[in-house]
């Protein structure tokens, strides 16, 4: 949990008040790689601060029935199905665990109570939200790009997620397959190997 808190504490300094509150709320859950968190259709009334793993979201394109994974996020970030979280409706998305993952976690009626009693943490609700509405914003301008350069700005802002992201998932994000991303690395890969050469 002092994960939590400090990882608050950075957006906006915490009352005693808030961190008591936070404390009582926050329920410590463990999940395995290869499971999910949550499954649609079911409504997703939780949020979920990643203390360590990796969790990725699949959301469901009704005219393929294909699947697709919309974010990834690591360590230190705070996740969950958006459009349900914030709709009450039945979900489109899943989120799986990508690795051994160990969480804290909140439902809605608990957010909404210390919403309302606490200004310092309508605050950084609110930072939280412009930060990774920015950052939805960035990644849905980067898939628009030839997938080379995709990756490179990837690597560049998120290496470590990268890195440790299965490339099944990392294509997906990405929007491409498997095989293109295995090219594209391979590439990258001997164009590094020539450049220590010279």
């Amino acid at each position: 949990m002092k994960e939590v808190i400090a990882f608050l504490g950075a957006l906006s300094p915490l009352t005693d008040g808030l961190q008591v509150a936070l404390y009582n709320a926050a329920r410590k859950i463990e999940i395995r790689r290869l499971r999910y968190l949550h499954s649609r259709p079911d409504v997703c009334t939780n949020l979920y601060f990643i203390e360590k793993g990796l969790l990725c979201c699949y959301d469901h394109d009704k005219d393929t029935d294909r699947q697709y994974c919309t974010w990834a996020m690591e360590e230190g970030n705070i996740v969950t199905c958006v459009s349900s979280f914030d709709s009450g409706l039945p979900s489109t998305e899943s989120i799986l665990a990508a690795e051994d993952s160990v969480l804290w976690t909140i439902d809605k009626p608990q957010l909404e109570t210390l919403t309302r009693s606490h200004a310092e943490f309508r605050d950084i609700r609110l930072r939280l939200t412009e930060h990774y509405h920015v950052q939805s914003r960035n990644m849905d301008a980067w898939r628009k790009r030839p997938p080379e350069q995709f990756l490179t700005r990837l690597e560049a802002e998120y290496p470590s997620l990268v890195a440790r992201l299965p490339n099944k998932h990392l294509a997906s994000l990405m929007g491409i397959r498997e095989s293109t991303l295995y090219g594209i690395k391979r590439t990258q890969y001997e164009i590094r190997r020539n450049k220590r050469k010279k």
